[in-house]
């Protein structure tokens, strides 16, 4: 069809990636991959057609795919997937989202997991000096390192939840269902810290004015929280 001559991935692409392997049993198999694909490349005139009606680029996805409706409704078992909840095809449909867009997934990725890291490390209590009778020069730089450290920990938090933001809606564009499916599986901290023990640190924190000593020119924060 004309509308989706542009289309480069077929579905013979894709059926080398598990979640569309697991579609395969399906009797409407063929008809359901052509849905995903049709309904969620990047290169389909749909979008162009219906840009802000995505219940109208989802009907004519599935009449296109070779669906067909009876009594005006669609088959069930593809109602299902167009409501985002079918387990099976949202994995797939997400796998063909990540193929289309794999830097941009790549990059979710790592700022998530960039996130919960500092985020974890927040928790680390703010060191204090043990008595205003015994405290030492010791314990006012690890007071001040010690806060100094929890705010650069706040500012790279919000700067990566910002960028998580504009990441996500530039990765899902305006398939907000799929995005917000119940089912779909986030990176908890669990998860993060897994990742981030395969790769070294992204970034080094540090603050951007040092804090002048008396006795030295300035302290630099100390590593860790």
């Amino acid at each position: 069809m004309k509308r989706y001559s542009a289309i480069r991935l077929k579905p013979v692409d894709l059926f080398k990636y598990k979640p569309f392997q697991k579609l395969k049993s399906r009797p409407d198999c063929d008809k359901l991959v052509n849905y995903i694909i049709f309904l969620y490349s990047k290169d389909s005139e749909l979008i162009q057609e219906f840009e802000n009606d995505l219940q109208a680029r989802k009907d004519e996805a599935a009449k296109d795919a070779g669906y067909p409706k009876t009594g005006g409704h669609w088959p069930k078992e593809l109602q299902e997937v167009m409501d985002i909840r079918d387990a099976d095809a949202h994995e797939a449909i997400m796998q063909f989202l990540k193929i289309q867009k794999n830097d941009v997934w790549a990059d979710i990725v790592i700022t998530e997991a960039e996130y919960y890291d500092y985020q974890s490390m927040r928790f680390a209590p703010v060191l204090k000096k043990k008595s205003k009778k015994n405290s030492s020069a010791e314990d006012e730089k690890a007071l001040i390192d010690s806060t100094l450290k929890k705010s650069t920990l706040m500012k790279a938090c919000d700067e990566r939840r910002v960028r998580l933001i504009a990441l996500r809606a530039e990765f899902f564009g305006d398939n907000k269902d799929v995005q917000e499916a119940e089912f779909t599986e986030s990176v908890t901290p669990e998860k993060a810290e897994r990742i981030l023990a395969t790769m070294p640190p992204p970034y080094e924190l540090e603050t951007s004015t040092p804090i002048v000593d008396n006795n030295k020119s300035a302290i630099e924060p100390s590593e860790g929280v």
